[in-house]
């Protein structure tokens, strides 16, 4: 009598576990970084939100920066793995955004940058020459 074959168990197919997330507060804004989960089937993209608000699905990538927050109010954000069988548990973080003292003009640079405006802005530089 021949061996019987058993054919291999499938691995099992699991909706993706939680990203462990970190943040850093910013001028009105929190970004949230988090590590790449593993699930089977694989990881095809990541959804986030805002308090209990709406989820946004945010593609592959592994940061966020939340904004328009108010500074010195505390921020619970939350971000999920998505695969092919579904949405996973979201891992959960909370920070404040805080004044860090540097305000954007209307053309996105601080006003600590060395950036002006042809025919518009007028940049003073003054500096001590260290020979003197």
């Amino acid at each position: 009598m021949a061996p019987s074959k058993t054919a291999p168990k499938p691995t099992p197919r699991t909706t993706p576990t939680a990203p462990v997330l970190a943040n850093t507060p910013g001028d009105q804004k929190l970004t949230v970084t988090w590590g790449a989960v593993t699930a089977t089937p694989a990881v095809t993209s990541y959804a986030v939100r805002k308090g209990s608000g709406s989820w946004k699905n945010v593609g592959n990538q592994l940061f966020y920066v939340f904004t328009g927050l108010q500074n010195g109010v505390s921020v619970t954000v939350q971000v999920a793995a998505i695969n092919p069988d579904g949405q996973g548990a979201p891992g959960t973080t909370a920070g404040t955004p805080v004044d860090d003292g540097s305000k954007a003009n209307d053309n996105g640079h601080t006003d600590s940058s060395p950036f002006a405006n042809p025919g518009r802005d007028v940049q003073n530089l003054d500096w001590n020459d260290p020979d003197d």
